[in-house]
């Protein structure tokens, strides 16, 4: 595993007005079939707060975080611990493609050319996205009817948290 860059930043340093802030786990790197699966601790304000893990696997990588702040002593690791660590609200992904040999349309119809924020601003020709650059979207699903919403890709559909506190 060659990791490239970790860094964890503030939202509101990205044009995201408006937004809750969101802490960004950026993780650029080099999955080979050497290294199928990789962790890599994340630290923020000096203390490890959790690791994402990765799998490649079937053509795709799959990931995630695991926190590892409890600081109600209830016994149970909880990302809404892990953001209160960092002094953020909450978690979401950013990423990049770096690679891509068959690049696909934004959704005003230009070819992405790597690297590009995946989704970019407004998603993909045949997929809505918001105009935050993270992977997940923030906020409300677009109005019924909106062309390429698929349900699913909002922060509040795919955050798994085991211990209920809702973050």
């Amino acid at each position: 595993m060659n990791f490239k860059t970790i860094k964890i930043e503030d939202a509101k340093h990205h044009g995201s007005s408006g937004a809750s802030p969101v802490i960004l786990c950026c993780i650029v790197c080099l999955l080979t079939a050497q290294f199928a699966h990789a962790q890599q601790p994340i630290e923020c304000n000096g203390m490890q707060v959790g690791t994402v893990s990765f799998t490649a696997a079937g053509g795709g990588v799959t990931g995630g975080f695991t926190s590892t702040i409890d600081t109600d002593g209830d016994g149970k690791a909880s990302l809404a611990e892990a953001a209160a660590k960092c002094d953020e609200d909450h978690f979401n992904w950013y990423q990049i493609v770096t690679s891509d040999t068959s690049p696909p349309n934004d959704a005003g119809g230009t070819a992405l050319v790597p690297p590009y924020v995946d989704p970019p601003p407004g998603g993909y020709d045949t997929q809505w996205a918001d105009n935050l650059p993270w992977y997940f979207d923030e906020g409300p699903d677009p109005p019924g009817g909106t062309g390429g919403f698929q349900d699913g890709f909002n922060i509040d559909d795919v955050v798994q948290d085991p211990n209920g506190d809702g973050v």
